[in-house]
Protein backbone atom coordinates (compact mmCIF):
# COMPACT_ATOMS: atom_id res chain seq x y z
CA UNK A 1 0.00 0.00 0.00
CA UNK A 2 3.19 2.25 0.99
CA UNK A 3 4.09 1.62 -2.45
CA UNK A 4 0.61 2.53 -4.36
CA UNK A 5 0.95 5.77 -2.17
CA UNK A 6 4.79 6.59 -3.41
CA UNK A 7 4.01 6.04 -7.16
CA UNK A 8 0.72 7.94 -6.64
CA UNK A 9 2.21 10.64 -5.60
CA UNK A 10 5.38 10.82 -8.06
CA UNK A 11 3.08 10.78 -10.69
CA UNK A 12 1.05 13.86 -9.24
CA UNK A 13 4.11 15.71 -8.60
CA UNK A 14 5.35 14.66 -12.27
CA UNK A 15 2.17 16.09 -13.76
CA UNK A 16 2.21 18.90 -11.94
CA UNK A 17 5.70 19.82 -13.04
CA UNK A 18 4.51 18.84 -16.81
CA UNK A 19 1.83 21.07 -16.39
CA UNK A 20 4.48 24.02 -15.10
CA UNK A 21 6.75 23.24 -18.08
CA UNK A 22 4.18 23.56 -20.65
CA UNK A 23 3.09 26.65 -19.19
CA UNK A 24 6.67 28.06 -19.01
CA UNK A 25 7.65 27.22 -22.47
CA UNK A 26 4.11 28.20 -24.45
CA UNK A 27 4.34 31.61 -26.09
CA UNK A 28 3.75 34.91 -24.43
CA UNK A 29 0.98 36.15 -26.27
CA UNK A 30 -2.48 35.05 -27.83
CA UNK A 31 -4.48 35.12 -30.47
CA UNK A 32 -7.68 33.34 -30.91
CA UNK A 33 -9.99 33.56 -34.35
CA UNK A 34 -13.53 32.69 -35.05
CA UNK A 35 -15.70 33.85 -38.07
CA UNK A 36 -18.84 33.38 -38.92
CA UNK A 37 -20.82 34.21 -42.65
CA UNK A 38 -23.91 35.39 -42.46
CA UNK A 39 -26.78 37.10 -45.19
CA UNK A 40 -26.65 40.22 -44.02
CA UNK A 41 -25.18 42.73 -45.66
CA UNK A 42 -22.38 44.38 -44.27
CA UNK A 43 -24.12 48.04 -43.22
CA UNK A 44 -26.50 45.73 -41.08
CA UNK A 45 -23.70 44.43 -39.15
CA UNK A 46 -21.40 47.21 -38.72
CA UNK A 47 -23.51 49.10 -36.12
CA UNK A 48 -24.37 45.73 -33.93
CA UNK A 49 -20.18 46.11 -33.24
CA UNK A 50 -19.60 49.68 -33.38
CA UNK A 51 -22.15 50.62 -31.19
CA UNK A 52 -20.99 49.30 -27.68
CA UNK A 53 -24.26 49.24 -26.58
CA UNK A 54 -25.69 47.30 -29.07
CA UNK A 55 -23.58 44.11 -27.55
CA UNK A 56 -26.37 43.75 -24.77
CA UNK A 57 -27.82 42.01 -28.05
CA UNK A 58 -25.56 39.72 -28.73
CA UNK A 59 -22.42 39.32 -26.64
CA UNK A 60 -21.75 36.30 -24.78
CA UNK A 61 -20.31 38.22 -22.01
CA UNK A 62 -22.88 41.00 -21.66
CA UNK A 63 -26.34 39.32 -20.66
CA UNK A 64 -24.76 36.73 -18.22
CA UNK A 65 -25.62 39.17 -15.05
CA UNK A 66 -27.85 42.13 -14.37
CA UNK A 67 -25.96 43.56 -11.63
CA UNK A 68 -23.65 44.98 -13.80
CA UNK A 69 -22.74 49.10 -14.03
CA UNK A 70 -22.32 50.31 -17.21
CA UNK A 71 -20.89 54.16 -18.47
CA UNK A 72 -20.68 54.77 -22.27
CA UNK A 73 -18.71 57.98 -22.85
CA UNK A 74 -17.78 59.48 -26.14
CA UNK A 75 -19.49 59.20 -29.75
CA UNK A 76 -22.66 56.63 -29.54
CA UNK A 77 -20.70 54.43 -32.02
CA UNK A 78 -17.36 53.94 -34.11
CA UNK A 79 -14.31 55.83 -33.48
CA UNK A 80 -14.06 56.98 -29.76
CA UNK A 81 -16.88 55.03 -28.21
CA UNK A 82 -16.25 53.42 -24.95
CA UNK A 83 -17.94 51.62 -22.52
CA UNK A 84 -16.55 51.07 -18.72
CA UNK A 85 -18.33 48.81 -16.64
CA UNK A 86 -18.22 47.28 -13.20
CA UNK A 87 -19.70 44.22 -11.28
CA UNK A 88 -18.86 41.00 -9.69
CA UNK A 89 -15.95 39.10 -9.55
CA UNK A 90 -16.86 37.73 -12.31
CA UNK A 91 -17.84 40.37 -14.72
CA UNK A 92 -14.94 42.16 -13.09
CA UNK A 93 -14.11 45.59 -13.62
CA UNK A 94 -13.00 47.48 -17.20
CA UNK A 95 -12.85 49.77 -19.91
CA UNK A 96 -13.16 49.27 -23.89
CA UNK A 97 -12.65 51.97 -26.34
CA UNK A 98 -13.48 51.88 -30.26
CA UNK A 99 -9.95 52.31 -31.83
CA UNK A 100 -10.34 51.89 -35.38
CA UNK A 101 -13.41 52.03 -36.92
CA UNK A 102 -13.36 51.61 -40.83
CA UNK A 103 -16.65 50.38 -43.20
CA UNK A 104 -14.15 46.29 -43.04
CA UNK A 105 -12.65 47.06 -39.54
CA UNK A 106 -13.54 47.61 -35.90
CA UNK A 107 -10.81 47.64 -33.42
CA UNK A 108 -11.68 47.90 -29.77
CA UNK A 109 -8.55 48.03 -27.10
CA UNK A 110 -9.85 46.21 -23.78
CA UNK A 111 -8.42 46.91 -19.96
CA UNK A 112 -9.92 45.04 -17.48
CA UNK A 113 -8.60 46.03 -13.96
CA UNK A 114 -10.64 43.10 -12.13
CA UNK A 115 -10.51 40.19 -11.56
CA UNK A 116 -7.34 39.93 -13.38
CA UNK A 117 -5.42 43.63 -14.97
CA UNK A 118 -5.21 42.79 -18.56
CA UNK A 119 -4.87 44.57 -21.75
CA UNK A 120 -6.70 42.68 -24.98
CA UNK A 121 -7.65 43.74 -28.26
CA UNK A 122 -10.52 43.01 -30.19
CA UNK A 123 -11.09 43.18 -33.86
CA UNK A 124 -13.79 42.50 -35.94
CA UNK A 125 -13.44 42.37 -39.85
CA UNK A 126 -16.21 42.75 -42.22
CA UNK A 127 -15.67 41.01 -45.43
CA UNK A 128 -18.29 41.31 -48.02
CA UNK A 129 -18.66 37.69 -49.22
CA UNK A 130 -21.69 36.68 -52.20
CA UNK A 131 -24.63 36.73 -51.06
CA UNK A 132 -23.83 38.55 -47.43
CA UNK A 133 -20.81 39.39 -45.10
CA UNK A 134 -17.87 37.04 -43.57
CA UNK A 135 -17.34 38.35 -39.66
CA UNK A 136 -14.83 37.41 -38.36
CA UNK A 137 -13.63 37.91 -34.87
CA UNK A 138 -9.98 37.79 -33.37
CA UNK A 139 -8.67 39.00 -29.61
CA UNK A 140 -4.96 39.00 -29.26
CA UNK A 141 -2.79 39.93 -26.05
CA UNK A 142 -0.17 39.16 -23.54
CA UNK A 143 -0.68 35.67 -21.74
CA UNK A 144 1.40 35.93 -18.68
CA UNK A 145 2.75 32.56 -16.89
CA UNK A 146 -0.20 32.81 -14.48
CA UNK A 147 -2.55 33.00 -17.66
CA UNK A 148 -0.81 30.38 -19.62
CA UNK A 149 -1.13 27.85 -16.26
CA UNK A 150 -4.57 28.92 -15.86
CA UNK A 151 -5.24 28.09 -19.94
CA UNK A 152 -4.06 24.83 -19.29
CA UNK A 153 -5.56 23.70 -16.42
CA UNK A 154 -8.83 24.82 -17.05
CA UNK A 155 -9.00 24.54 -20.88
CA UNK A 156 -9.56 28.41 -21.31
CA UNK A 157 -8.56 28.87 -24.89
CA UNK A 158 -11.85 26.04 -25.76
CA UNK A 159 -14.37 27.96 -23.13
CA UNK A 160 -13.12 31.13 -25.27
CA UNK A 161 -13.91 29.53 -28.18
CA UNK A 162 -17.24 28.71 -27.40
CA UNK A 163 -17.87 32.38 -26.51
CA UNK A 164 -16.61 33.19 -29.52
CA UNK A 165 -19.37 31.14 -31.47
CA UNK A 166 -22.10 31.97 -29.22
CA UNK A 167 -21.68 35.66 -29.97
CA UNK A 168 -21.00 34.77 -33.69
CA UNK A 169 -24.16 32.60 -33.73
CA UNK A 170 -25.92 35.31 -32.29
CA UNK A 171 -24.88 38.38 -34.54
CA UNK A 172 -25.30 36.45 -37.28
CA UNK A 173 -29.30 35.91 -36.57
CA UNK A 174 -29.77 39.54 -35.43
CA UNK A 175 -28.02 41.13 -38.19
CA UNK A 176 -30.32 38.27 -40.76
CA UNK A 177 -33.77 39.95 -39.02
CA UNK A 178 -33.03 43.73 -39.73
Amino acid sequence: MLLIAALAGCAIVALTLGVATMAALAPGNFRLERSVVTSAPRDAVWPLIADLRAWMRWSPWQSSEDKISRTYNGPSSGLGAREQWSGSDRAGEGIAEITLADPDRIVIHVRTMRPQARHVTLEFRLAIESGGTRITWIMAGEAPYAARLAGIVFGLARKAARDFDVGLARLKAISEDE
